[in-house]
């Protein structure tokens, strides 16, 4: 069924589009590099006895590094292209990031957990490098702390040439209440649901939701195939996109939401068979959820929540949970 589905007219439509070149080698090369920092940066962790406040830096400097080679390692998990652009957002929020621990602070009094941090930053820094050589691409010099904003306005436009301008994230906007609708629908674990987006501007809208639950267990569930194919059916009529999949695990707290490698390769072959800016996400039952996958995860889709009655457990890894 599911096969014949993709083959009516309108189906694939929204799937497909233009060509991009893959930036995912020099994102390998990077990653590799970012896992010797990591040994490194540990070998010097396991050799240091020192106050807790000095340690404690270089522990959040070490756990930095690992986030990002996190981050960097998942973009590689896809099957599908990672285009020069995705793969310099995620590269330049990173190296924000980075920095940041140092403007802001947190890491100030330990040399150790400096090196690691500015050594990471420099490794950033150069796989942009290699991604601007490579795809002929220009961004804005980042010239904060060099001039007051008056004199750079005299002397230097901070703005890349409009032709060369990265378009926006565009957010994709989730409401609270659908939420606690999902929560209602996706217990007892394992269920599975599909949904339906549509994109206006920098706006990504969840139009409608698809329960897709097929054979399922405790250990795991299939979407059926009859009903994904009438939920694809559906997108292609109404000019909408498989732009969600939600399903539950079973296991209690933010931990539990972490995708398994069935889960790793079932997003790869959405990807490869319908939209490469699907967004994934994993809830379990004491309320805790994640949004995950490659478009999230290279800053391609910026989830965002409205609404009351959700908090945010963890920004950088997209974790949320239903107060209630």
């Amino acid at each position: 069924m599911l096969e014949r589905v993709k083959k009516l007219p309108g189906v694939r439509s929204f799937v497909a589009g233009p060509p991009s070149p893959d930036a995912k080698p020099i994102l390998q090369r990077l990653g590799q590099t970012l896992r010797r920092e990591s040994d490194r940066s540990l070998e010097i962790l396991t050799s240091r006895s020192a106050d807790l406040h000095p340690v404690r830096e270089l522990h959040i400097a070490i756990d930095n590094l690992t986030n990002i080679d996190g981050a960097v390692r998942r973009a590689n998990f896809s099957k599908d292209l990672v285009s020069a652009e995705s793969a310099l957002s995620l590269i330049e929020a990173e190296i924000l990031r980075t920095e940041d621990l140092i403007r802001k602070g947190v890491i100030s009094t330990s040399i150790d957990a400096g090196e690691v941090t500015m050594r990471t930053v420099n490794q950033l820094f150069v796989a942009k490098q290699n991604l601007k050589q490579e795809f002929g691409l220009v961004t804005a010099l980042d010239l904060n702390g060099f001039a007051s904003e008056s004199d750079l306005s005299k002397s230097i436009s901070l703005e890349p040439p409009k032709e060369y301008a990265l378009p926006s994230v565009p957010q994709m906007v989730l409401t609270a209440a659908m939420m606690y609708q999902l929560r209602l629908s996706l217990f007892p674990a394992e269920r599975m649901i599909v949904g339906a987006a549509c994109r206006i501007d920098s706006k990504i809208k969840i139009a409608a939701l698809f329960d897709v639950t097929g054979e399922a267990n405790s250990s795991g569930v299939k979407a059926d195939p009859d009903r994904l194919g009438q939920a694809l059916i559906a997108m292609a009529e109404t000019g909408t996109y498989f732009g969600i999949w939600i399903h539950s695990h079973p296991g209690t707290g933010p931990g539990a939401t972490h995708p398994s490698n069935i889960d790793v390769r079932q997003h790869a072959d959405w990807l490869k068979d319908y939209s490469p800016d699907l967004v994934s996400a994993i809830m379990v039952k004491d309320r805790y959820v994640r949004f995950w996958g490659t478009a999230v995860e290279t800053c391609k889709v910026n989830v965002v929540i409205e609404g009351a009655g959700i908090s945010v457990v963890s920004p950088t890894e997209s974790i949320y949970r239903l107060v209630s």
